[in-house]
């Protein structure tokens, strides 16, 4: 039954314009007095497929009857402009033949139509070989540069030409150097570094996925949940600290401002596993499908499908709180710098609220100018970055992206709350957490589970948690999150290196209410975009 409401729903945007287009046929029929009998029964059917489908693809809430009065006044404005047209005959066919003439010209020309609305760009194209990536002060020394550099031959390629909003930040004066011979990286870095053409220069580092660890059970307590009827839920040993009852009922008592959007940044996501699809927004096809298997892992735990009697759940209780889209960073495991930092501007032009890397490594270069650029652009666009504390047992400030400013760095406990012997201590780090990360149930590809260990598994926790109160307050800073969810977190065994540990009940209790501003911002984005 669900199947066919939501075949019923979807069918919604296409049966509105069906309804207007056979509007217009009849508006025009009934203009010149002509009755056809079938043309009105075609009407009717289609106005009794609109509502079925309007019905199906919104929740019963009492926001329908806004949903339903936007369409009446698209449909009044319409019939209104057919009114105008029909009335003043001469001038519209003036008007449509100019149009027509002004159409067809280009098309003869160009042997297209031109498009009136620019395409949306959702992919990016980077350079896996190229070594350095630096800033211009001004894109006019662009010649003084390549004759600086001749001797070396190199490649010169914008980094993110795909930026949408570059009045708020320099990376679009970023570019790309490739070299023919890779050894050459460390003598051209120190020219563009000793001239005054380059803002900054940092190595384009290869980040590959770090070993995952499958370590022993331990014999944890079992928990009971009354929420939750999922097949293997009581595999999640996590949700025994996260008192998921109360949350559920915590959540019920609360209205959500918006569905917030997750984005996963990774090897990609299997976006038809069962688990997952409901709850999946694809952005591009070329992402939709896993190199691995780490960043569907991932995802079940960001926001598994919960309540649906098949395999696991997650924090998104009720699935209408978050959902998840996927950019594939690290095609079969492995990616550069530029790559990450190309799926964070996209994720945060595309209307993110919440990123998630569990991604990281060493760094040879502790400034990371590159990386924080594109972490305050995300911070600009309303977007919190959370990320993989590391996985080497070592300060996590030799590793990146987690020491990189305004960032949430998540560490990884046992079933036991110790720091999980891989995790990286987050002693240092101004945003710290903690999340469950030693074998951690959650979806693979082809529809199977599977049990990973890893900070790569805690980061997703601590993304469905904000994405959550993303959802009920959509002004939320990263500042302020984390200032909540530490207040409200449990201490580990090991707080001091590893951070509060997530309590969601606690701090959905303690959310404050969105400010105003946000609310009717919430109420014009419900009823636009929903």
């Amino acid at each position: 039954m669900n199947t066919i409401l939501a075949w019923i729903g979807a069918l919604y945007p296409y049966s509105f314009l069906a309804l207007l287009l056979l509007f217009s046929i009849w508006f025009i029929f009934d203009v010149n007095k002509l009755k056809i009998k079938i043309l009105n029964i075609i009407l009717f059917l289609s106005a009794l497929v609109y509502f079925a489908s309007f019905f199906s693809h919104y929740p019963i809430e009492w926001f329908m009857i806004v949903w339903f009065l936007r369409d009446l006044a698209i449909f009044t404005l319409f019939f209104k402009f057919w009114e105008l047209f029909f009335r003043f005959k001469i001038v519209s066919g003036v008007l449509v033949a100019v149009l027509a003439v002004v159409f067809g010209y280009l098309y003869y020309k160009n042997g297209k139509l031109p498009n009136i609305l620019p395409k949306e760009k959702t992919e990016f194209v980077f350079e896996p070989s190229a070594e350095l990536l630096f800033e211009l002060y001004n894109l006019e020394q662009m010649e003084q540069l390549k004759l600086l550099l001749k001797d070396f031959n190199p490649e010169i390629i914008p980094a993110f030409p795909h930026l949408k909003d570059s009045a708020n930040t320099t990376l679009d004066n970023c570019f790309t150097i490739n070299l023919k011979d890779s050894i050459e990286a460390s003598k051209v870095k120190k020219i563009l570094d000793d001239s005054k053409i380059a803002v900054w220069v940092e190595y384009n580092e290869t980040i590959e996925i770090e070993p995952i660890n499958v370590l022993a059970q331990s014999q944890g307590d079992k928990f009971t949940c009354r929420s939750l009827n999922d097949l293997y839920v009581l595999e999640l040993w996590a949700f025994k600290y996260m008192d998921i009852d109360n949350f559920a009922t915590q959540i019920k008592k609360k209205s959500p401002q918006k569905k917030a959007r997750i984005f996963i940044l990774d090897t990609g996501v299997d976006s038809r596993h069962e688990d997952l699809k409901d709850n999946y927004i694809s952005l591009s096809a070329k992402y939709d499908s896993d190199t691995q298997k780490h960043g569907t892992h991932c995802a079940g735990i960001a926001c598994a499908v919960s309540n649906n009697k098949i395999g696991i759940a997650s924090l998104n209780l009720n699935n209408s709180l978050t959902s998840i889209t996927s950019i594939t960073v690290l095609p079969k495991g492995r990616g550069t710098q530029e790559a990450i930092i190309d799926g964070i501007l996209l994720a945060a032009d595309q209307g993110a609220d919440v990123i998630s890397m569990s991604l990281g490594g060493k760094s040879t270069d502790l400034s990371q100018i590159a990386y924080n650029k594109a972490i305050e652009y995300a911070n600009y666009k309303g977007a919190i970055v959370v990320v993989a504390a590391g996985n080497s047992n070592e300060n996590a400030k030799f590793h990146v992206p987690a020491a990189c400013k305004n960032v949430i760095t998540v560490a990884a406990v046992d079933e036991k709350l110790n720091k999980a012997t891989f995790s990286n201590l987050v002693n240092e780090m101004e945003y710290k957490l903690s999340a469950p990360g030693v074998n951690i149930y959650s979806t693979v590809p082809k529809n199977q589970y599977e049990k990973l260990s890893g900070t790569s598994m805690a980061t997703p926790y601590v993304a469905s948690i904000l994405g959550i109160l993303k959802a009920f307050n959509p002004d939320l800073t990263t500042q302020e999150a984390f200032e909540l969810l530490s207040e409200t977190g449990m201490e580990t065994q090991n707080t001091a290196a590893t951070g509060k540990l997530i309590q969601p009940y606690k701090a959905l209790q303690k959310l404050k209410k969105p400010t105003g501003k946000s609310l009717v911002m919430s109420f014009l984005r419900k009823t636009i975009y929903y």
